[in-house]
């Protein structure tokens, strides 16, 4: 295919999205973030999130967001998910796990000026890939 061609297939960026609340003010991190087998719980490997949004409701979209927080608000953030390292998973985790296809829970650990919180995500697989036949 040609750049323009109108049958292009372009790929989604996967994103992690939360809701987030504190009783205080503070910074926002993202201190680790980890793939975990949802049959055992046991970590298979790991990823990374970047470029931070908060939703706005009044623009009705994300727009960058400077990671902090204030109390009693309610943020909805979203962070782009990088790439899972699972190459050590069959290691980790055991011959049964699959790398390629999932499923696979996220498990995050968070916190506000050093206050930690872990937090797991629903169960979610890879989309399979588009096989273009050329």
């Amino acid at each position: 295919m040609r750049p323009g061609d109108s049958d292009r297939h372009m790929c989604t960026q996967s994103m992690v999205q939360l809701a987030v609340s504190s009783e205080f003010a503070g910074q926002f991190r993202v201190e680790a973030v980890r793939v975990l087998d949802p049959a055992t719980r046991r970590v298979a490997g790991s990823s990374t999130l970047r470029l931070p949004t908060q939703w706005t409701a009044g623009a009705s979209s994300y727009t960058p967001w400077d990671a902090r927080v204030v109390p009693g608000v309610e943020l909805k953030i979203s962070y782009k998910l990088g790439n899972l390292d699972l190459s050590r998973a069959s290691e980790l985790v055991g011959p049964a796990f699959n790398p390629f296809g999932g499923p696979y829970i996220l498990e995050l650990d968070v916190a506000i000026d050093g206050v930690r919180k872990t937090i797991l995500s629903p169960e979610f697989r890879h989309e399979p890939a588009d096989i273009m036949v050329t």
